[in-house]
């Protein structure tokens, strides 16, 4: 049975090693893992949770203070007029590949979802479009693609990427409140 509760110190080695599986199997994140510690250990996040499977950490996910610099950030602000005090990143939400399928990614993605909902902030993504399992994940949850960014890491690496977002509104209830624009192949 999968449970999901607040990321603890504890959690971050195995998370770290789900993370290591993850990028190898794909590519998550494309800046690598040279440090998956460091890629978990965040002091300023509004929250983290860890999906647990049979008592042991198998996802994660991460909601993040916007940050001015942030294209993706500034395009929520543009399209919706939304102020950056009303906003969070959903970020960081990755799950063993080994136990996909179980509705874990789903499960993180509410509990995000919920605790944005319970601070009345809207919420903002950024997924490469690579990354087809992850964006229909969010298109089936509510999730609407608002624009296109040019992810950029590493001395002039970059790769197309939708940025979505789900407000307050379409977080009322369930986390599964909208349809879906369109199903990725």
């Amino acid at each position: 049975m999968t449970e999901i509760r607040l990321t603890r110190r504890a959690d971050y080695e195995e998370l770290a090693d789900v993370l290591v599986a993850v990028n190898k199997r794909d590519g998550y994140p494309v800046e690598g893992v040279d440090s998956p510690l460091a890629w978990l250990d965040l002091p300023d996040a509004i929250g983290q949770w860890t999906a647990l499977l049979d008592g042991r950490p198998r996802g994660h996910a991460a909601l993040l203070q916007p940050k001015s610099t942030d294209e993706v950030v500034g395009l929520v602000v543009d399209k919706q007029g939304v102020s950056m005090t009303q906003l969070a990143v959903l970020a960081r939400l990755f799950v063993d590949p080994r136990v996909r399928g179980q509705g874990i990614g789903e499960a993180l993605l509410k509990a995000a979802e919920d605790s944005a909902r319970s601070l009345g902030l809207t919420l903002v993504l950024e997924v490469l479009a690579k990354d087809k399992s992850a964006m229909n994940l969010y298109l089936r949850n509510g999730w609407k693609v608002i624009g296109e960014s040019d992810h950029v890491w590493g001395e002039g690496r970059h790769a197309e990427a939708m940025v979505m977002t789900k407000d307050k509104k379409g977080m009322v209830g369930s986390a599964c409140s909208g349809n879906p624009t369109r199903i990725l192949q």
